[in-house]
């Protein structure tokens, strides 16, 4: 077996989630100080980044402080903060990093005024969003707190593994992965895009790929180099259709939207261009009973910004991807006045959640939502809306699945939607209401989105929660993952994050009942998460992550489970679990 084709093999050794407890602090053994001054404000640690290695570690501290992290150091705590000495304005933030020359980190901790956590990485960057002559002072060295305790449930999951690159291959900021399972073939496949820009160097990927055939024991790469595009890597998305063919979209910079199609499992790919002008694309199978056959392929974008007032766009294919068409907007201004809102001009875009189609009746649903103005007051992103479709995508009707209290938001990340196998949809999300903790909320319809129910919260009260990720199988059954801390508010530099499952076998009924359980074993993440997507870079706080994580149900009913960790891994790593034990969302599949 050459090294190109190494294959990470996962333990299947089984987490028992009702025995488990986590335990140990990182070693102690050694102390780094450091004290310097940043003379500018940059927009994170990039500038600095870049100047540094074009100057060989020349410049160093005008739009950025560089330093080495002594290795002994990482895996313990370490705080930032203003120096005694101080003469400047401004909070300093920190990013460390793996690897400086493509600008991988490992983790970065807002400044408010200073920050806090956990070590890792090679190298340090010290930087400003704002302000400027600031001295800053570092200590590491410290005491990491132990882990929150294992919760435990009655659902098993294989051990979380880490996803290989093949061998040569330049890993990039990874983050944002997408999982689907294909049922004809039992076939695994996972995206997670590289970042923007991409395709400069020759071993990069722009979208990482992986492909298990053996049910999520092993994963491969078998075309790393199929999806360069020199401005590709920005949002991915990945697909089955009917025919065992396997489809993968990748954000080119927001200028167009490439669809990538495979006809042999993923071994070789052909693309096609969607656009232009779009963001965070979304694709999906139109099912065995779409209204236009079922060779139809969906995908929708958020192109608000080029298209005034048209927030999503959505374009078709009827013959299995090799063309797309567009067919004008899911969502304009007209859905917001509808309700009584009005569209933020400011603003001119919307977040959506990934595509879900109703197997049996070929009806689609978009969830989404945008800044909307109510009686003069500017009130974020506080409505869920869902769009859906019966003729494949060529009207829409929209209804008001959820409205939040006024300053509130659901964007913390994407809004998710399912269809379960009785038609029923459901609408998660996640918020913070007044006097509790920001969690993840479900709301369903059982009239096919004519009508919603009131939100009910599903994760823990005494846990902050974000990320939703959401499956459904047979009626009622849904499958919900999260991140979640027992930390009181998410940009606490000190919170410790984990990966979350949930499920209800009764989610259409009046007084659905969950059962949550942890799937990850390690922290997969420290410190705060910013939720303002893009806006984190310019504003400060934590993107490592990037937006979101993601679930799929297999042919047997079980969550298959992707998300990107920072924390256990260096460099971070997408990570994968599969359910292997406890109660499932049925085999039964949707007929016709």
């Amino acid at each position: 077996m050459s090294a190109k084709q190494w294959i990470a093999r996962a333990s299947i050794v089984a987490i028992v989630l009702a025995s488990m407890v986590i335990g140990g602090t990182p070693a102690q053994a050694a102390s780094q100080s450091v004290t310097g001054t940043v003379l500018l404000a940059s927009n994170g640690g990039g500038v600095a980044r870049r100047e540094w290695n074009a100057s060989g570690g020349a410049i160093n501290g005008v739009n950025g402080y560089v330093f080495a992290v002594d290795p002994a150091t990482v895996g313990t705590a370490f705080s930032l903060a203003l120096a005694a000495t101080n003469q400047g304005v401004g909070a300093p933030s920190i990013a460390f990093y793996t690897d400086m020359a493509n600008g991988i980190t490992c983790s970065s901790f807002d400044g408010n005024p200073g920050a806090a956590g956990v070590v890792c990485g090679d190298h340090a960057i010290v930087y400003l969003t704002a302000g400027a002559n600031t001295t800053f002072t570092y200590q590491s060295g410290g005491p990491v707190p132990p882990p929150p305790a294992f919760q435990a449930s009655k659902f098993t999951f294989t051990t979380p593994m880490s996803l290989p690159f093949a061998a040569g291959q330049t890993q990039g900021n990874i983050g944002e992965p997408s999982v689907d399972v294909d049922p004809s073939n039992g076939n695994i496949y996972v995206t997670s895009p590289t970042g923007i820009p991409c395709g400069a160097n020759p071993n990069d990927e722009c979208v990482a790929f992986w492909r298990s055939t053996d049910g999520g024991t092993s994963f491969t790469q078998p075309a790393p180099t199929a999806f360069q595009h020199p401005l590709g890597g920005g949002d991915s998305d990945v697909m089955h259709d009917g025919l065992g063919h396997v489809f993968i979209a990748d954000l080119r910079s927001l200028v167009d939207i490439g669809i990538w199609r495979s006809v042999d499992q993923g071994n070789t790919w052909t693309g096609t261009q969607v656009g232009p002008c779009a963001d965070r694309e979304w694709i999906a199978w139109g099912g065995p009973n779409a209204p236009t056959g079922p060779a139809t392929i969906y995908e929708t974008q958020n192109s608000g910004v080029c298209t005034p007032g048209a927030l999503l766009q959505f374009w078709r294919s009827v013959d299995d991807g090799l063309t797309y068409l567009p067919l004008g907007a899911v969502a304009s201004a007209s859905d917001l006045k509808q309700f009584g809102y009005t569209l933020d001009q400011a603003v001119q875009g919307a977040v959506e959640a990934r595509l879900a189609v109703d197997q049996v009746s070929g009806a689609i649903y978009v969830g989404w939502s945008t800044q909307a103005i109510q009686d003069g007051t500017n009130a974020t992103s506080r409505l869920l809306i869902v769009s859906r479709s019966t003729d494949g995508g060529a009207t829409w009707t929209s209804s008001l699945a959820y409205a939040g209290p006024l300053g509130t938001s659901i964007q913390n990340l994407f809004p998710v939607i399912a269809v379960d196998h009785g038609g029923n949809v459901y609408g998660a999300f996640s918020t913070q209401l007044d006097g509790q903790l920001m969690g993840v909320y479900l709301t369903k319809s059982t009239d096919h989105g004519v009508t919603w129910s009131a939100a009910q919260r599903v994760n823990p009260a005494d846990q902050t929660a974000v990320f939703p990720a959401i499956a459904a199988g047979d009626q009622g059954r849904v499958d919900l993952i999260w991140i979640g801390t027992p930390g009181t508010n998410a940009s606490d530099p000190t919170n410790q994050w984990n990966i979350f499952f949930g499920q209800s076998r009764n989610a259409a009924s009046g007084t659905p009942r969950w059962s949550v359980g942890q799937i990850s074993t390690q922290v997969m993440h420290l410190g705060d998460i910013c939720n303002r997507g893009l806006n984190c870079n310019i504003f400060g706080g934590n993107r490592d992550l990037a937006d979101f994580i993601s679930v799929t149900i297999d042919v047997d009913g079980n969550a298959n489970a992707v998300w990107t960790d920072d924390a256990s891994q260096s460099p971070k790593a997408i990570m994968f679990a599969k359910q292997i034990g406890g109660p499932t969302t049925g085999k039964r599949p949707p007929k016709s």
